[in-house]
């Protein structure tokens, strides 16, 4: 395990949990743009991927076990989380009927009730065959940032198929040249459609090129992982300090600049290869213990913040608690925390166990028919 990974992708799930509570505060300009950190995730998981399966996925009796453990590693906390977030926004409305019926009175209350929002049936059979980011909604359905599971989980599928149908070089060119093809279907979609350098948040696509938008970044991580792997060396203290610079120049210029939020994903990509070898001064910042819990934790708070974020806008955040805006993000990501460390022990760690030991059953199966095939 690379520690400073681990500490980074925390600290991104952090980033983009506070976003979505605070974006419209005008909060530090790095909440304001924190939802390119979701990118960070996708870099990282392309440059793992890479380094673990590149060689491996070349058999197709390999496959198999990698959708497993992939299945396994994004399905049970994102059905999970999604369960979560319709009981949390069924609460959320029961709880408002009955403060408006305390306080205004039953007419009042009834005039404002709404009913439930019971969730559509293709919008969960969508969330849980993986789909829901692909394209066929007009907006984020349900947990929104499943979104991202969705397009991840098919992208890996993108990325196995590669890795079977060609080798090295090869490989690496196939990447390069999809990641660009991907990278500029979502400048497209981003300039031209959302009209982001008019409106702003370039590169802020989810539900209709959330998919592109995935590729392009996890290609670019693994062809930063390929870089790794090459033997190439590379001054770990000058891509840091150059990385940190330019993501601070990123997210400093964004709001007049919509357009420089195309550069993050390479941004990232620089970044996770100059933590790569886990040395250095922002690596050894990354793997303070504060940032390992995080990353830990990181997959869980990023899938519920959501739910929390539903509480915190129909009544904390209205009640005020008269919290000065920092202690209030404080405490929200305080609860956001507390919550992952039950989801990870309870439902994201035991899954994955189970998934991983199920994909290595069915590896030392099919090699033992393999052998008696032989004999």
């Amino acid at each position: 395990m690379i520690l400073a990974f681990e500490g980074g992708r925390g600290l991104a799930a952090v980033f983009v949990a506070l976003y979505h509570l605070l974006w419209e505060s005008g909060y530090f300009s790095v909440i304001r743009n924190a939802y390119v950190f979701v990118d960070l995730f996708f870099v990282l998981s392309g440059f793992l991927m890479y380094s673990l399966y590149a060689k491996k996925l070349h058999s197709p009796n390999e496959f198999k076990p990698f959708v497993i453990r992939r299945f396994g590693r994004l399905f049970p906390l994102m059905a999970f989380s999604t369960l979560f977030y319709i009981f949390c926004h069924f609460l959320v409305i029961f709880l408002k009927r009955k403060f408006y019926i305390a306080t205004e009175g039953i007419s009042y209350a009834n005039s404002h009730f709404m009913g439930y929002p019971y969730p559509k049936i293709n919008e969960l059979l969508s969330t849980l065959t993986f789909t829901n980011g692909l394209g066929f909604f007009n907006r984020n359905v349900l947990n929104e940032p499943t979104w991202s599971i969705s397009t991840e989980f098919y992208t890996y599928i993108l990325f196995a198929i590669f890795c079977f149908f060609t080798r090295t070089k090869k490989l690496v060119i196939s990447l390069a040249i999809f990641s660009m093809l991907s990278y500029a279907l979502t400048v497209w979609g981003s300039v031209d459609i959302h009209q982001c350098l008019v409106r702003g948040k370039c590169l802020d696509v989810a539900f209709d090129f959330g998919f592109p938008r995935c590729i392009a970044a996890f290609f670019i991580g693994a062809i930063a992982s390929a870089y790794c792997n090459s033997g190439m060396k590379f001054n770990i203290y000058y891509l840091q300090i150059s990385g940190i610079i330019l993501l601070v120049l990123l997210l400093s210029t964004m709001d007049n600049y919509p357009g420089v939020a195309f550069a993050f994903p390479i941004t990232f990509s620089i970044l996770v290869v100059s933590v790569s070898t886990d040395e250095g001064p922002l690596a050894a910042v990354l793997k303070l213990k504060i940032f390992q819990i995080m990353g830990q934790r990181s997959f869980s708070i990023y899938l519920m913040h959501a739910s929390i974020l539903l509480f915190f806008r129909e009544f904390i955040q209205k009640i005020g608690l008269g919290l000065p805006l920092f202690l209030f993000a404080l405490f929200y990501i305080t609860i956001i925390i507390m919550i992952s460390k039950w989801t990870y022990k309870f439902i994201e760690n035991p899954f994955r166990i189970l998934f991983n030991r199920i994909a290595t059953k069915g590896i030392k199966c099919e090699k033992n028919i393999a052998t008696s095939g032989v004999q």
